[in-house]
């Protein structure tokens, strides 16, 4: 796929789908405790983590590679206080994600982030890159 061409349809709709989810997941994650959905409730909490990580690992990826202009702002405090929070959400991303699998823990928290994960690579970076 060159520059000049747009994601295709699917991705498009992974993207906006896969945001969509995320933010009623960011909204409902109490509610849903609240009912007693306890598996329903660690596959939501795995795809909000899952979904962060994955995002500002990328992120940080692209300004560690010089490639962060579009992400960051030019004035230069701004700048590094942008650098500290990716890196923060990342690490404590990551080390969430590490505990889990590595922990005792449920597998629906691990089905839920790697979603998470496969939205992000496969429908929010192709849209932002090609778009």
């Amino acid at each position: 796929m060159t520059t000049n061409q747009k994601a295709p349809t699917w991705q498009l709709a992974a993207c906006i789908f896969g945001s969509l989810i995320w933010l009623l997941g960011l909204s409902t994650a109490e509610a849903i405790k609240s009912l007693g959905w306890e598996p329903l409730y660690r596959i939501n909490s795995g795809y909000v983590l899952g979904y962060l990580t994955a995002f500002s690992g990328f992120v940080f990826w692209e300004c560690l590679k010089g490639r962060g202009k579009k992400f960051l702002d030019s004035h230069p405090i701004f700048r590094w206080i942008s650098y500290l929070s990716l890196t923060a959400i990342f690490i404590f991303g990551f080390l969430g994600l590490i505990a889990q699998v590595f922990g005792n823990t449920n597998w629906h928290f691990n089905i839920g982030a790697s979603f998470g994960a496969l939205v992000i690579a496969q429908g929010v970076l192709p849209v932002i890159e090609n778009y």
